[in-house]
């Protein structure tokens, strides 16, 4: 029983390794120069970056994530819906820590 536990959790691993897209470098790059932005208050030029990283790619959960916690921390009132479809986004393309996230902001 303990060897088929252990087969089970080790293909897990392995079907999760294998379903990881390669992520586009032009879309790491703005994500990057989001993250700086954000970090200095540009909190307009980092939403911009995160855009332009998931319009490179569009399966960049990161970018949906990173996005997606600044439109709700940063944003206004009418934006939350857009944060937190963007952390819908982020769980689909396999960011877990965006559903305690979305747990948090997004279940009123």
């Amino acid at each position: 029983m303990k060897a088929l536990i252990i087969f089970l959790m080790f293909a897990g691993f392995s079907v999760a390794a294998m379903c990881q897209h390669e992520v586009n470098p032009q879309a790491k790059e703005h994500l990057y120069y989001g993250i700086k932005k954000e970090q200095k208050g540009d909190y307009e030029g980092a939403l911009e970056e995160y855009t332009k990283a998931i319009q490179i790619d569009e399966e960049y959960a990161d970018a949906y994530y990173n996005r997606g916690m600044l439109l709700l921390q940063h944003g206004e009132a009418d934006l939350k819906p857009y944060g937190c479809s963007d952390l819908q986004m982020a769980m689909h393309y396999g960011y877990t820590p965006a559903s305690s996230m979305h747990y948090n902001y997004c279940n009123d």
